[in-house]
C-alpha cells in the first residue's frame, strides 16, 4: 500500500493520529493494534491494511472484503476522561464521524444502524468494531470503496 507523505503529514500536524502504521495485509487490525495497546503504545497509532485475512464484526462474525476493495483501519484511543461503562459509545461517535465523512468526501450520507454498521439502502458499507483491552479502546472500521454488491 502506497500511503501519501503528504496524508501521514498532515494527519500528524493537525490531530493526534499521526502514528500511521501502513499495511499490505494483516489477518486483523484490530488485532495488531490490540497487541500494540498491550504493549504500551501510546493513544493515536493508526493501522491501515489493504487486506485483512481474518477480519472480524461484531459478535464474531468474520469481515471480508477482496483485497483492495475497501478501507480497513483500526485506531487506538485511550480516552482518559471516558468512564468504563461508556466505552461503547465510541461505536456510535465512530459510525457518526464516518457517516459524516463520507458526506464530506463523496457527496452521499449513510444511515447509520445502530449500534456499528453504516447502510446505504439496505447494502452494507461499513462495519465497525471497538474492543476494550485494559484501559485502551480499539476501534476498526472497515468502509467498502469498490467491492461490488453481492
Amino acid at each position: 500500500m502506497d500511503l501519501s507523505g503528504r496524508v501521514v503529514r498532515e494527519l500528524a500536524a493537525t490531530t493526534r493520529f499521526g502514528d500511521l502504521r501502513p499495511m499490505g495485509e494483516t489477518d486483523s487490525t484490530n488485532r495488531v493494534v490490540a497487541d500494540l495497546a498491550r504493549a504500551g503504545a501510546p493513544e493515536g497509532v493508526v493501522v491501515v491494511a489493504d487486506h485483512q485475512t481474518a477480519g472480524r464484526g461484531r459478535l464474531g462474525r468474520r469481515w471480508e472484503s477482496p483485497p483492495g476493495s475497501g478501507l480497513l483501519v483500526s485506531v487506538l484511543l485511550r480516552p482518559a476522561g471516558l468512564a468504563p461503562q461508556r466505552r461503547h459509545l465510541v461505536t456510535s461517535a465512530v459510525g457518526l464521524a464516518a457517516a459524516d465523512a463520507c458526506r464530506a468526501v463523496a457527496g452521499f450520507t449513510p444511515a447509520l444502524k445502530w449500534p456499528n454498521d453504516l447502510l446505504v439502502g439496505d447494502r452494507k458499507l461499513a462495519g465497525i468494531l471497538a474492543e476494550g483491552v485494559g484501559d485502551a479502546v480499539v476501534v476498526g472500521l472497515g468502509l467498502n470503496v469498490s467491492a461490488a454488491p453481492p
